[in-house]
């Protein structure tokens, strides 16, 4: 049930993304869409960071727990997030020269993969390859809904699509590792800054734009925190969710959800196909989001049964649930996860 949660809550993430990208979009033409993202990573870097003390202090409350202490392991997942930085400009490029339905569709693809891997082999449990039909059917949908058809055929133009497709799945599985090692608030948090000293300043530096404007300034504003609480809440489906594959199945929406949102904000109505796409979209990502939520039960992690529940005892082997009581057994207990002992957890 908490996969489901998480599913949607990944939905309303998307939902508040788009909307904080529909009033940035206010400024476009008369500021450049790279004068514009600059100006949105730099205030959602400064945004981030003043709202992570406050998620801190409602974790520590909920759970009595503090931030994660970064070890070595935490850095090298962070590095696999180092080529979102260009992601943006690889998606803008796409955009410019494929056009807006081949580009959806291309990067779309890394997403469902990632949904079909976790379907068609999910952890600790036999292939189920059937079961990797409901991205392809998604995969239909978005076909359905974008017209990936039309437009053009450059090669740049699809490198640069396929490389947004990549960077896209590589980071829904690391920030899935982050996000069960505790670790996800901060790694985002580095990777804003990273954006914004690196890319963001230099843009702001050198634009022509008079981007120092009052109606600027107030319009990103209030795209940012948007964005920021969009991020929020993406960081909270994780947390809920515990699955990549769940995530990226419900990430795979995006192109139903902007389609819900032009209706909303401007009344502009899709075609029968696009009806038809974003019902099978719809569909398929429903049971695809049901069948992983079986797939993948609560997992047992490493040291899970160090100590005996309600004694504070602390031994050298594992505890394991027997019959509604407890006995010692071997320290390989809390390390390998098969399926069976599930039933005892």
């Amino acid at each position: 049930m908490k996969k489901s949660w998480g599913a949607l809550a990944e939905a309303l993430s998307l939902i508040i993304g788009l909307l904080g990208t529909a009033c940035a979009a206010r400024l476009y033409p008369e500021y450049s869409p790279v004068t514009v993202s600059a100006l949105s990573s730099v205030l959602g870097a400064v945004f981030f960071s003043l709202t992570t003390p406050l998620w801190h202090k409602a974790r520590e409350r909920k759970e009595q727990t503090s931030e994660t202490r970064w070890r070595w392991t935490h850095w090298k997942l962070a590095a696999f997030l180092l080529p979102t930085l260009v992601q943006g400009q690889l998606y803008q490029t796409a955009l410019k020269r494929v056009g807006i339905g081949k580009a959806v569709a291309i990067t779309t693809l890394g997403l469902l993969c990632v949904s079909a891997w976790r379907l068609a082999f999910p952890s600790g449990g036999p292939a189920r390859l059937r079961h990797a039909v409901w991205p392809l059917i998604a995969l239909a949908g978005i076909v359905l809904l974008t017209q990936p058809f039309s437009g053009g055929s450059d090669a740049w133009g699809l490198a640069a699509a396929g490389a947004t497709s990549v960077i896209g799945g590589v980071s829904l599985i690391v920030t899935g590792k982050l996000s069960s090692l505790g670790a996800l608030p901060r790694a985002i948090r580095l990777q804003r800054w990273t954006a914004a000293l690196f890319v963001g300043i230099p843009i702001l530096a050198l634009s022509d734009d008079h981007w120092f404007t009052g109606r600027a300034l107030s319009t990103m504003a209030l795209a940012s925190t948007l964005l920021i609480v969009g991020a929020w809440v993406h960081i909270y489906a994780y947390e809920l969710a515990d699955s990549d594959g769940v995530i990226g199945t419900a990430s795979s929406l995006k192109p139903v959800l902007a389609l819900f949102v032009g209706l909303v904000v401007v009344g502009q109505a899709p075609g029968l196909y696009g009806w038809i796409g974003s019902g099978l979209v719809v569909v398929a990502s429903a049971a695809a989001v049901r069948l992983l939520s079986r797939a993948n039960p609560r997992p047992i992690k490493d040291g899970a049964w160090k100590t005996r529940p309600g004694t504070g005892e602390n031994n050298d082997g594992a505890w394991i649930p027997v019959h509604r009581a407890w006995t010692g057994g071997p320290r390989t207990w809390k390390q390998d996860e098969a399926v069976w002992k599930l039933h005892h957890a």
